[in-house]
């Protein structure tokens, strides 16, 4: 009886040898990249068609618009990140927004920490696209 049972409990293992998990499914396009600090996980960078928009999408930013306005202009970002002050009492500074058109445009979002509003813009390695608004924190 003892030899049943463990017999019993090894058929399964026995089973799964025979068919392995299906291998999951690989993305299309480049291998994948690290971009940096800039970026928070690997990941190609934006098709064609998404460095399109998001290289259009920048000059119909206005300083104001929301964080869901800016989205559903320039879509979702690669990097959303809180920023907090680094001196004690520690405080909540805003929203940082990256962009990651290809691996040397990258355009630079700062929303204010009271009304999550937009009042900072930057482009990187984008000729043509200027700053929009001020330095952060001074925007209201």
């Amino acid at each position: 009886m003892k030899h049943l049972v463990l017999l019993l409990c090894l058929v399964p293992l026995v089973g799964c040898a025979n068919n392995p998990p299906p291998a999951a499914p690989q993305p299309a396009g480049p291998p994948l990249t690290d971009v940096g600090p800039l970026h928070d996980r690997a990941a190609d960078f934006a098709p064609t068609l998404r460095a399109r928009i998001i290289i259009r999408g920048y000059p119909l930013l206005e300083v104001g618009m929301t964080r869901a306005d800016v989205r559903a202009i320039m879509g979702s970002p690669d990097l959303a990140a809180p920023l907090y002050t680094k001196q004690q009492p520690v405080t909540f500074r805003g929203w940082a927004y990256r962009y990651i058109a290809s691996e040397s445009e990258v355009i630079s979002l700062y929303f204010d920490p009271v009304d999550n509003r937009l009042q900072l813009g930057m482009s990187h390695g984008i000729p043509g696209l200027k700053p929009l608004g001020g330095q952060p924190g001074t925007a209201r």
